[in-house]
C-alpha cells in the first residue's frame, strides 16, 4: 500500500470517529433549498418547522436584515456599540473559510474601499470598527455565508480539531517513501517522490493545505 492510499484510509477511519450531528426523523421535517451567497451553489437546509393547515411551510422568521443585526449584536462592543471587523474575520477564518473565499468577495471589496476612505494611517482592515448601519452595508451581499460561519453551522464544526488530526496523519505519512510517482503524465513523472503535500476542501468551502 503506497503512502497516498494509506493516508486516505487513515483520514476516512479517523473521520468516521468524529462527532456527527444526528437528525431525528420527523413527519414534519422540511427541506428548504437556498443559494449560498456569492455563487451558484444550492444547498438543502433542513428546518424542523410545522406545516400550515394548507400544507405550505411557514416563512422563516428572519430575513437578511435581521441576520445582519443578529451578527452585529453578537460581537458589538457594549461600550461604544461598534463591531471590530478583525474579530468578525477571525471568527470566519476559525471555521475554515478564508477571507479570500470568492463567496466573501463583495464584503472584502467593500471593506477595502471603506478602509481606504475612513481607515487610520498604518492600519489594516482588521482595525476597522463600524456601527450597525455601516456593518449592514458592508456585509449584506454575503450575509448568508457570514451568518453560517458565525453560528458554526458547517459540515465540520470542530474544524481546528479536524485540522490537527489531518496534520498528525500528514506528519506520520511524511517519512513513508515507498511507491513510485505517476508516469502516465510526463510532467508528473519528472517530480521527486519525496515531495509530499495535502489539501482539504469541504462542501462548505472549509480549506486547509499542508
Amino acid at each position: 500500500m503506497n503512502r497516498g492510499t494509506r493516508s486516505a484510509l487513515d483520514v476516512l477511519t479517523k473521520f468516521t470517529r468524529f462527532r456527527h450531528r444526528k437528525l431525528l426523523s420527523s413527519p414534519k421535517l422540511q427541506i428548504q433549498i437556498c443559494p449560498i451567497s456569492g455563487g451558484n451553489d444550492f444547498r438543502s437546509i433542513i428546518k424542523d418547522e410545522p406545516l400550515q393547515e394548507n400544507g405550505t411551510q411557514k416563512k422563516p422568521a428572519m430575513d437578511n436584515s435581521s441576520l445582519e443585526e443578529s451578527v452585529f449584536n453578537m460581537f458589538k462592543n457594549p461600550e461604544n456599540n461598534l463591531v471590530n471587523i478583525g474579530q468578525i474575520l477571525t471568527v470566519i477564518e476559525r471555521t475554515g473559510v478564508r477571507r479570500t473565499d470568492p463567496r466573501l468577495a463583495e464584503m472584502v471589496d467593500k471593506l477595502s474601499k471603506y478602509h481606504k476612505k475612513h481607515g487610520a494611517e498604518n492600519t489594516t482592515l482588521d482595525n476597522l470598527n463600524v456601527n450597525l448601519s455601516t456593518f449592514k452595508e458592508l456585509v449584506d451581499a454575503n450575509i448568508v455565508l457570514i451568518s453560517q460561519t458565525m453560528q458554526n453551522k458547517m459540515i465540520i464544526p470542530e474544524w481546528p480539531a479536524f485540522c490537527q488530526m489531518v496534520k498528525d496523519i500528514f506528519n506520520r505519512c511524511k517519512s513513508n517513501n515507498s511507491g513510485e510517482v505517476a508516469t502516465y503524465i510526463p510532467q508528473l513523472a519528472r517530480y521527486s517522490k519525496d515531495h509530499w503535500a495535502m489539501s482539504v476542501c469541504t462542501v462548505d468551502g472549509q480549506r486547509m493545505s499542508l
